[in-house]
């Protein structure tokens, strides 16, 4: 692919800063197999997906990016499988698509988890999908996108994550270019997945460098009012945020 940044610059003519890119292109890995020949074993199969009911011209791509996962001692390992879903589709065809893609892995690898972002509308597919027989997990973020890539910009940089060298250029355009590409629906796709990779690792220990940024598993069985569950998780998150400074982590 080369540096896309560069490449972007001159023939795109796209204002890129170096300051305000998240994931840089030399932080980027390729695999040829999966390691599973090398003593190792995939702990989880899982897959992110950014949904966008519209089909307007202007509007976002349905995103689906799966990701097999070997545990490692420290961080885990990922690789970025290539059968991943960029299109606009109808909102039946998405549940669909999605219940494919859950058996798909299943039938395959033995298991299967699939996360969907649960923001608003985006509700009603999470529990469309669950009427089906899917086990699709609802998620709700805090926290913008850029700041989302940010938490998990780790695993890039410390070369956790691998692509395959077919079928990935685009979901890699969109992280290297992040800021400047018009749409970033397979960025989100992924880091959805990364974000309830890393979540695991910080759910048993409590508060632990990262967890601030972490996905929120949607209650479906809260019985507050919405606004109110929303607006508690942001308070944590900010009580949070404010401890991790007092204690220098920022300094």
């Amino acid at each position: 692919m080369g540096n896309y940044i560069s490449w972007a610059r001159e023939y795109l003519l796209k204002i890129v800063p170096d300051e305000d890119q998240i994931i840089k292109p030399e932080w980027i890995q390729y695999y040829d197999d999966l390691p599973i020949d090398n003593n190792k074993k995939i702990t989880a199969i899982v897959t992110g997906v950014d949904l966008a009911i519209s089909q307007r011209k202007a509007g976002d791509y349905t995103a689906i990016v799966s990701v097999a996962v070997f545990k490692e001692k420290s961080l885990p390992e990922v690789y970025v499988l290539p059968n991943m879903l960029n299109k606009k589709i109808t909102f039946d065809a998405t549940l669909k698509k999605v219940a494919e893609k859950h058996e798909q892995l299943k039938e395959y690898y033995g298991i299967s988890e699939i996360f969907v972002e649960n923001n608003g509308y985006q509700e009603s597919a999470v529990q469309q999908l669950k009427n089906m027989g899917v086990p699709v997990k609802g998620v709700t973020s805090v926290i913008d996108k850029r700041a989302r890539l940010s938490s998990v910009s780790h695993l890039f940089e410390q070369g956790k994550v691998f692509f395959p060298k077919k079928n990935a250029d685009l979901l890699i355009r969109q992280l290297t270019g992040f800021g400047s590409e018009k749409h970033d629906d397979l960025s989100d796709a992924l880091v959805i997945a990364l974000e309830n990779i890393l979540s695991r690792k910080f759910n048993k220990i409590g508060m632990a460098i990262g967890d601030i940024h972490r996905v929120i598993p949607y209650d479906e069985n809260f019985q507050k009012n919405k606004e109110e569950y929303e607006l508690e998780k942001k308070i944590k998150y900010y009580e949070r945020l404010h401890s991790l400074n007092e204690r220098g982590f920022f300094l």
